[in-house]
């Protein structure tokens, strides 16, 4: 058999005083009793909105974190053309500097062949 065993709990009388004197209060001071559950819910809205804040704070965050990212990512797909761009620009000087030779080259084969005409 089971033997059931009784708590029997003791209520000191400084908190049993504190019960009565806070329903002897709330009977006497309605007014402040209502200012003071005002400024608890006031109390508890500051808590929360502060919360919010943080949550939003760190929304915007990570918001930044990836704008961030996206601007390296922009800047380093710029590097790489700006540096494409830099080898086809020799590449095209180098084309630009033997047409320059071609011609010069060709320039003076006609003066060549005018000088021939002329004598003949």
């Amino acid at each position: 058999m089971a033997v059931k065993e009784s708590f029997e709990i003791e209520i000191p009388e400084s908190l049993s005083s504190i019960g009565v004197a806070g329903g002897q209060f709330a009977r006497k001071a309605p007014e402040l009793l209502t200012m003071l559950v005002m400024l608890g819910g006031f109390l508890w809205y500051l808590h929360d909105l502060e919360n919010a804040n943080q949550r939003e704070d760190a929304r915007l965050d990570k918001l930044a974190d990836v704008r961030i990212e996206h601007c390296h990512d922009v800047q380093a797909a710029g590097i790489q053309a700006m540096a494409r761009l830099a080898d086809a620009l020799e590449s095209q000087a180098r084309v630009f500097s033997e047409l320059e030779r071609s011609i010069e080259e060709l320039a003076g084969r006609i003066e060549d062949l005018e000088e021939q005409i002329k004598r003949n």
